[in-house]
């Protein structure tokens, strides 16, 4: 059996359980009646305090479940201040949100540091220069668990560590000289792009000059620069699961799953180990492409992750990142887990993500995938902050968890004014016509020959 608090003063069974049970804290002791699987305390609990249920001289530990949802939550646990890595040569502070969490320790180059909690956060300073140095969390709930730091930047290959880097080292991104009015955007991914090129797979291949195919012709960049588009749109580029980050290797995959937002992916560059060539050679690719007055629009993900049980956010705040139905996670996404983009912290997070990309990045827009899941606020709050970056998405009508009338999908439309949506009906269309018309003239070429054979 498994017992839950998804109240303050309420807790649920996972098993069939309708009888008496002993509710043991810190400072006293209660007498329960559980009735349908639920039972409710005289007084409201306190967080990261441990709490048990005792039956039959066997005691069970109370995890924080769907308390994270309550209105209370929402209003007591939330953080303003900074959140991640403050990196200074002479020393560092690192913040972490995890209210729901017994104790959490900073595992700096493999040395384990306590932290302190004040105000929903656990907080650390590291003196001395800390640049180049890897670090993780240990996070204790019912038991202790390894994780990302969901706001990291930098990490190792394959997501095994975050790395802390001075951002002074970072190359400016150059802002691209015209509007984003009248779009005509080329979507790619990095992998499909570079294939035949010299180099495939590096996001310096994508800006490489003066290549031709066999009989001449431009291909790479310059196939691109003539092409008459103003918005090159890359497929996903952040730190994606499902593959190794090794250039030159075969394992191919769109890169819609997300592992680390805020990570640029090594699977583009030589040495997936050195963060800086990681965020540099995407910076040069923009900046490239921005001096040929084309603009670069990121794909993003933030509608699901990965994997829900191992993403960062998830050990952290257990439950708070994703959204529910009948005690499942919901999947509109139809990958496993929808993001909860209506909880505070959440679309703090990923307005946190769109910040630090645009201003490191210079990128000119984005495109969201599967925008019918997240919540109609948060695009407006994006387009509020950024009014000259084009924003769109996948305007589809989703089976979330939130109620249609809040999702920010095609049919709501009127409520997100200058957010664009990709129109599957009318794709669906164009494709049919040009279909209709590539039989017609099929018909028109072919006509004759059957005529002369009869």
């Amino acid at each position: 059996m498994e017992f839950y608090f998804d109240d303050y003063n309420k807790i649920t069974c996972d098993d069939e359980y309708d009888g008496i049970a002993k509710f043991i804290a810190p400072d006293y002791e209660e007498t329960l009646v559980f009735f349908f699987n639920t039972a409710e305390l005289e007084n409201h609990i306190n967080l990261r305090t441990r709490y048990y249920i005792e039956i039959n001289n066997k005691r069970y530990l109370v995890k924080y479940r769907f308390i994270v949802k309550t209105k209370k939550f929402e209003k007591e646990s939330t953080y303003d201040g900074f959140l991640g890595v403050k990196y200074n040569k002479i020393g560092s502070d690192f913040y972490v949100y995890s209210p729901t969490s017994y104790n959490l320790k900073l595992v700096l180059n493999n040395q384990k540091i306590s932290m302190n909690y004040e105000n929903n956060v656990y907080h650390t300073y590291v003196e001395g220069d800390l640049e180049g140095s890897t670090y993780y969390y240990e996070v204790t709930h019912d038991q202790t668990y390894r994780c990302l730091d969901p706001y990291g930047i930098a990490s190792t290959k394959d997501h095994q560590a975050n790395i802390i880097i001075d951002k002074n080292k970072l190359i400016k991104a150059i802002a691209k000289k015209s509007n984003n009015d009248l779009a005509i955007i080329y979507e790619t991914s990095v992998s499909d792009f570079t294939y035949q090129l010299p180099n495939k797979n590096l996001f310096s291949s994508m800006y490489q000059k003066n290549l031709k195919d066999d009989v001449g012709n431009p291909i790479g960049f310059d196939h691109i620069r003539n092409l008459g588009i103003t918005h090159i749109q890359l497929m996903p580029i952040y730190g994606f699961g499902s593959i190794s980050e090794d250039y030159s290797s075969d394992e191919y995959n769109w890169g819609y799953d997300p592992v680390q937002y805020n990570v640029i992916s090594g699977k583009f560059v030589k040495d997936p180990n050195d963060p800086y060539e990681r965020i540099n050679e995407l910076i040069k690719l923009v900046n490239e492409y921005h001096k040929e007055n084309i603009g670069v629009i990121m794909d993003v993900v933030y509608n699901h992750v990965y994997d829900a049980k191992t993403f960062s956010y998830n050990i952290l705040v257990p439950y708070y990142f994703f959204r529910f139905k009948d005690n499942a996670y919901s999947n509109a996404s139809y990958c496993g887990n929808e993001v909860s983009s209506e909880s505070k912290m959440v679309n703090r997070f990923i307005i946190d993500s769109i910040k630090y990309l645009t201003k490191t990045f210079g990128f000119d827009g984005y495109r969201f995938d599967l925008m019918g899941i997240l919540d109609i606020e948060l695009i407006n709050e994006i387009k509020k902050l950024y009014p000259n970056l084009l924003i769109y998405g996948e305007g589809w009508k989703m089976p979330t968890a939130l109620d249609d009338t809040k999702t920010a999908n095609m049919f709501n439309h009127k409520q997100m004014p200058n957010i664009y949506f990709f129109n599957d009906s009318f794709r669906n269309n164009v494709k049919k016509l040009t279909i209709k018309k590539t039989i017609s003239k099929l018909d028109n070429i072919l006509k004759p020959k059957y005529n002369s054979v009869n």
